[in-house]
């Protein structure tokens, strides 16, 4: 049990520092008191997430575990059909936006326009939809204690992320993205 309380500890910590960092305001703060670091803030904040969201999933693995259910093939292919479209949300959704800008935080044009096309024009947040998809399938394809406490800090965290995700949009996009917020659904796509 103390195992299974680390991990939450451990998820918590992940996403708190994800956001933390992340917040327009700390990266303002630390520029102010580090110039030299604005050059490669976004590089250094994603191997911190990368490496901590590693070191968990390497913990959670190492477990000696018992599956929560034992699922049928059926369920199981519905697992691997959630997973693979999730992915392939999550492919597109990142063939929207500048990859240099993305990983190495390269300046963001200051012409940029809103992205309203594509899967954007169906979802605000579509990597956020693919990133559920994923994390359902996981439950079903790998049904361990470890993996649905990931998923449930995961599912938690995804409301507070999307409402920090829309207020620096609405910082960069003002009127444009509050319109944008008012004729396209947030992670749920309209069936009509």
């Amino acid at each position: 049990m103390t195992t299974y309380i680390i991990l939450v500890l451990l998820w918590l910590l992940f996403y708190a520092l994800h956001s933390f960092f992340a917040a327009g305001r700390v990266k303002r703060k630390i520029y102010a008191m580090a110039p030299a670091v604005k050059a490669v803030y976004r590089v250094l904040y994603n191997l911190l997430s990368l490496g901590l969201f590693t070191v968990i999933v390497i913990i959670s693995l190492r477990l000696k575990e018992q599956p929560v259910f034992s699922f049928q093939v059926g369920i199981k292919v519905l697992g691997a059909f959630l997973a693979l479209a999730g992915i392939a949300i999550m492919i597109r959704s990142f063939q929207a936006f500048d990859t240099r800008e993305f990983i190495w935080g390269t300046a963001r044009d200051p012409n940029q326009q809103l992205i309203k096309s594509g899967l954007y024009g169906r979802v605000r947040h579509p990597l956020y939809l693919g990133t559920v998809l994923v994390l359902i399938s996981l439950l079903i394809l790998h049904p361990y204690p470890s993996t649905y406490i990931f998923v449930l800090i995961s599912l938690i965290y995804l409301p507070f992320g999307i409402f920090w995700e829309e207020r620096k949009l609405l910082d960069i996009f003002g009127e444009s993205y509050r319109q944008y917020m008012q004729e396209v659904p947030q992670l749920i796509p309209r069936l009509w």
